[in-house]
């Protein structure tokens, strides 16, 4: 008897969580009404996100885990150092729409004390009244402007550490395709590579080949890359 994995692919351009709600609403509909025939969700996600912030990268793989994606490809944005992060680009992340910015408000609003669990404080009467000022605006796709401090990127790697808590309590599974995240994750040297934190946190974790028309690799090519680049045993 071979069990068939059947799941639903989400790739390309990344998509808001916040925006495929009623699609993962739905989803759960189906399941409920046909355990057997309906699918798992695999989304693309942290890995193309260079037009939002860091938080806001992290909160949309913590969304899609909680919207009901069983399978998280990629998760760069998770395991990679935020101070890199911020440096691929010149003044990347510093910019991100009204209508993500007032996406993440009302994420910290909602997981404020969770996200106090991790040490992170979350100024509730400042993000209220920040919220307030961005519905104001009619355009929500104008870009909204915060820079980056050194106590900022530390929090982002709180932020980090929260999801991925998250991930594993969810019972979720990120998908890493080393090859591909390092050329297209614009990841400088391999001791930045995000796939080090990814595996040792406890979220289970598969690896896989991306686009075959993009890499030449096939799946034991990147099981050896990881076990020559890394440092990990065949055995494990």
């Amino acid at each position: 008897v071979v069990d068939t994995i059947v799941g639903v692919d989400f790739s390309g351009r990344e998509i808001s969580p916040v925006r495929l709600k009623s699609f993962y609403e739905q989803i759960k509909i189906d399941r409920h009404q046909n355990p057997e025939s309906t699918p798992d969700i695999v989304v693309h996600i942290g890995e193309n996100f260079n037009d939002i912030s860091l938080e806001s990268a992290i909160r949309r793989v913590h969304q899609s885990a909680l919207f009901g994606a069983k399978r998280l490809a990629h998760c760069i944005v998770l395991g990679l150092d935020p101070s890199i992060a911020i440096k691929r680009q010149q003044s990347t992340h510093e910019h991100e729409s009204v209508e993500e910015r007032l996406d993440q408000i009302q994420y910290d609003l909602d997981h404020s004390q969770s996200l106090a669990g991790f040490g992170i404080y979350v100024d509730k009467d400042a993000l209220i009244k920040e919220k307030s000022n961005l519905d104001g605006i009619k355009n929500k796709d104008q870009l909204v402007y915060r820079a980056y401090s050194i106590e900022r990127l530390q929090e982002v790697k709180k932020r980090q550490d929260f999801v991925l808590s998250e991930l594993s309590r969810l019972d979720k599974i990120i998908e890493i395709c080393p090859t591909s995240n390092l050329c297209i994750g614009g990841i400088p040297t391999l001791k930045d590579h995000s796939f080090i934190k990814l595996y040792a946190s406890d979220v289970p974790i598969v690896i896989c080949t991306d686009d075959p028309g993009i890499f030449d690799q096939t799946l034991s090519d990147e099981i050896d890359f990881v076990i020559s680049e890394f440092g990990i045993s065949e055995q494990d």
